[in-house]
This record gives C-alpha cells, structure tokens and sequence, in this order.
C-alpha cells in the first residue's frame, strides 16, 4: 500500500491492492462480545455502558509506526502508508443500520 498526492485535486490517496476475505456474520469482527474484548481508543459515554466506541482495525492499512518515506515519483508525490485506521462502532446493537438512528443519535456519531 502507498499513498499518493493527486495533482488536480492536491489529496492524498491510497493505492495498493488487498484481499478481501467474505466474513460469515459468525466470523464478523464487529460482533459487541469481541468489540467488548478490544482496547478502544475512545468510547462514548466515558462512564458506564458504552454507545460509541473507536478501536483500531483489526488489519490495519494504515500504520502509525510506519516511517513516511516520502518521494516524487513523475508528477506525483509519494509516500507509505502512514497513519492510523481505526473503526467506529455507532452502537452496540449489532444488527441497527445507521439508518435507523435519530437526529441525536447521528449527531453524537458525527461529534465522536
């Protein structure tokens, strides 16, 4: 994985392949047990039970200790994949699509 600046648009993006490995809902990662087992990086509210949670991904494409190894490379500027990838969960109840959240809801997401 690299990311690359775009020259039109001046952001960065990714690029690189990965293989994606269909998960059976018994094998997802998102499950409110294992999500409970994770270390999260934030959790809202601070106290008692949680209704947001931020926990690293499982198989990070970013890395927080990956040296930048910034170049040019052509018209393009260049770099690794630095940085942290992370996973919001909007709510315990697994099954709840973000659809379904309130106004407030939605708001305290957006605010996480």
């Amino acid at each position: 994985m690299e990311l690359r600046k775009d020259p039109v648009t001046q952001s960065w993006v990714i690029l690189g392949q990965r293989e994606i490995v269909a998960e059976t809902p018994e094998e997802c990662a998102l499950e409110p047990a294992k999500i409970e087992k994770v270390p999260p990086i934030l959790t809202w509210p601070t106290e008692g039970s949680w209704q947001i949670r931020v926990i690293p991904h499982p198989e990070p494409l970013y890395r927080v200790e990956s040296e930048p190894a910034r170049l040019a490379e052509g018209m393009y500027d260049k770099m690794g994949a630095l940085g942290a990838h992370e996973v919001v969960v909007e709510s315990p109840q697994h099954d709840r699509r973000m659809s379904q959240f309130t106004d407030e809801e939605i708001e305290k997401v957006l605010w996480v």
